[in-house]
């Protein structure tokens, strides 16, 4: 059975539910230019990859994708579209709502767009206050990377179309990935204490040694040990419930 919940009828979906299932995860994303080589909705397919992953690993359901956030920086560029916060926040929180009342208690809120977290993590802080029996997880999946960087790419940094998002694209969606369209030219360093709207790249990186790199068995093993330290973290969590005696399985 698809994991997919715009794949299935609605019966399934309560069958899901009344068979002890427990789990939606919510992938959150954006439209926005993602440099030459890699798609505009780099933050949302990815968001759905991983999603998928933890909906199989969990024997949870996927909701459909929010394609639309919050942009700050690359707003401008052909294709883009945003949000302001407090509308977007209203939104995702009846997104959230919505699950919750049909039925879910673990609500996975995975994050593909780093803008998009404050309105995210208000949500989650308020349902979890109104729905007590909730469990609400937020995910930023790159903030959970270091280590495979460290691993895969020598402590490489991370970046806005730059090492640890290719990398993930390559691993997810290798067909949409243009590498010969890759121009260093096309990027742009930034740095703590400057910024500067709208950004003058859609390749942001953090210095010139972490461009992109294409090599496909990198990408999968970094891809892997990211995985993994999500499947932990949600694990971990999971355990520390039912130590508690607050499990809702």
């Amino acid at each position: 059975m698809t994991h997919r919940i715009w794949e299935m009828s609605y019966d399934e979906v309560r069958d899901y539910l009344d068979n002890c299932g427990s789990g939606v995860v919510i992938p959150f994303g954006i439209v926005e230019p993602h440099g030459p080589h890699l798609p505009m909705g780099t933050d949302t397919l990815l968001s759905l990859g991983i999603s998928e992953r933890i909906a199989e690993k969990f024997k949870w359901l996927v909701a459909a994708p929010l394609n639309y956030g919050i942009n700050n920086t690359l707003a401008i560029y052909p294709g883009s579209a945003t949000l302001d916060e407090s509308t977007y926040e209203q939104l995702v929180s009846q997104i959230i709502e919505s699950h919750i009342r049909t039925g879910f208690t673990h609500i996975v809120l995975n994050n593909g767009h780093g803008p998009n977290h404050n309105a995210l993590e208000t949500a989650a802080k308020r349902l979890n206050h109104e729905y007590p029996n909730s469990r609400i997880f937020l995910i930023d999946w790159w903030h959970m990377d270091s280590s495979a960087r460290e691993q895969i790419y020598e402590g490489k940094t991370e970046g806005h179309a730059g090492i640890d998002e290719t990398a993930a694209v390559i691993y997810f969606f290798p067909g949409l990935v243009k590498k010969d369209k890759f121009n260093m030219k096309e990027t742009w360093i930034w740095t703590e204490g400057f910024r500067v709207y709208p950004a003058p790249a859609s390749c942001l990186l953090r210095d010139n040694e972490s461009a992109p790199d294409f090599d496909e068995s990198k990408a999968k093993a970094f891809m892997e040990i990211v995985l993994e330290s999500i499947f932990e973290r949600i694990q971990s969590a999971l355990d520390g419930f039912e130590k508690m005696g607050q499990s809702l399985f």
